[in-house]
């Protein structure tokens, strides 16, 4: 999920107005331990994503035994 809030302190902030998660990446199962995911904000219908956008990106995890959350701040731009 993705938050342009300054500064998210809450899961209302990785949400839409109408509460639907801001999703940049789909919901889906891994496999592994590690993993690198490509994220494309600019086709999420999300407003206020151009180039050089301050996110944050919160990662879910849940391996069955409760979910773990993990947020990046990052920076949007494009190649």
């Amino acid at each position: 999920m993705l938050s342009t809030a300054a500064s998210p302190e809450s899961f209302n902030d990785f949400h839409t107005a109408s509460g639907a998660d801001q999703l940049v990446v789909g919901y889906f199962k891994g496999t592994g331990t590690s993993g690198c995911i490509r994220v494309m904000p600019n086709g999420a219908g999300i407003p206020g994503i151009q180039n050089g956008t301050n996110v944050t990106l919160q990662m879910v995890f849940d391996g069955g035994d409760g979910k773990l959350y993990q947020v990046s701040h990052s920076n949007c731009f494009s190649v």
